[in-house]
């Protein structure tokens, strides 16, 4: 539902030790019995029996229920992938194997499964049904997130909220907007909550106005790429359900120390240009830049930055000026992750 620019280039890190320079080929399917040793011996040697109990997420995708070994006081939960970006430190995860030269090589560590994470590499060699198995040094990879557009989640569901509300600001878990689903619910409602379906504001409480955006049986969109022009619609079942809820504040609120954690946040800019007309024609204009933060859930927070240009002939007396990092508006949208989901495309000759 948002229309904003952004300044793309993808930051990415990967660090290693003793085998940075190494190009896997695909991942390969080894036997399960193989995948069984390689996973017990592992586990066995990062989680020593232990005096407590401890449970230890994994990512569902990496290992099969019947790899893992016993451990006094060691338990074992498995983290379906979608909700693995819920964990604030991530879970453990098995990367590979992969192909390296007469052997394989094999990831594990702490993170998440589409940008940070880092641990152990390990190396083995498969004799005569045996695995021989040795570490090789650490690894890591992270997404930095200066000019980076938000990374997609894996298996996200329409309606799905955002794990990654600022605290104070939880509008969605915490607060009115606690049963409301973006795609799913309706216009009634919102009525049920505001007395209206705030598609032309309507207040959430003292502090905040709340917009709302609803799908709509129209054309969305067109993108045209080289000879080829698709059109995007809304599929029928999802006409009239919600799009986007937009909360902006009545008085000024500041987010200059706002931490937005570069593992779930990706930080782009927007630029925009306002045009002042009068009874004489042109009257100047304004640029001001603003700082976004979004995730792939559709969460974006959006910061005024600077007023990198002014030459308005008759400029307003007593503006308050905005400052720096001074919240604009949170949204809340179906991210682009799931247009396959929402829209259906008609392609036209152009």
């Amino acid at each position: 539902m948002s229309n904003r620019i952004w300044i793309t280039s993808i930051v990415c890190t990967v660090l290693s030790v003793a085998a940075a320079a190494q190009e896997f080929r695909e991942k390969e399917m080894l036997p399960d019995e193989v995948m069984k040793q390689i996973v017990q011996r592992i586990l066995r040697y990062q989680f020593k029996p232990r005096n407590k109990p401890i449970l230890i997420p994994l990512a569902e995708s990496s290992v099969k229920r019947e790899w893992l070994p016993e451990i006094r006081n060691v338990g074992f939960t498995f983290v379906p992938d979608e909700q693995v970006p819920d964990h604030e430190k991530g879970v453990f995860l098995f990367e590979g194997p992969e192909r390296d030269g007469d052997a394989y090589a094999i990831k594990v560590g702490w993170g998440d499964l589409d940008c940070f994470a880092d641990g152990t590499w390990w190396k083995f060699r498969i004799v005569s049904g045996t695995v021989r198995l040795w570490p090789i040094g650490t690894w890591g990879r992270g997404c930095g997130s200066s000019g980076s557009e938000p990374m997609p989640v894996r298996g996200l569901e329409l309606g799905r909220v955002s794990p990654n509300e600022l605290t104070g600001y939880e509008f969605f878990s915490k607060g009115k907007l606690k049963e409301i689903r973006m795609g799913i619910s309706t216009r009634e409602d919102l009525i049920r909550i505001f007395s209206s379906d705030c598609s032309d504001g309507c207040d959430y409480d003292p502090n905040w106005t709340l917009w709302t955006e609803y799908l709509s049986d129209g054309l969305a969109w067109t993108t045209e790429i080289g000879d080829e022009k698709t059109e995007f619609f809304a599929k029928e079942p999802l006409v009239g359900r919600l799009g986007s809820v937009t909360l902006r504040p009545k008085k000024p609120f500041t987010f200059r120390r706002a931490a937005f954690p570069t593992r779930r946040f990706a930080h782009g800019k927007s630029m925009a240009i306002g045009d002042a007309w009068g009874i004489n024609g042109f009257e100047g204009a304004v640029h001001t830049s603003y700082d976004i933060y979004a995730d792939g859930y559709g969460l974006t927070y959006l910061l005024f930055d600077e007023e990198t240009f002014n030459n308005l002939k008759n400029k307003p007396k007593n503006e308050r000026k905005r400052e720096k990092g001074e919240l604009i508006e949170i949204e809340y949208s179906i991210p682009e992750s799931l247009n396959n989901t929402v829209y259906r495309t008609r392609r036209v000759p152009k």
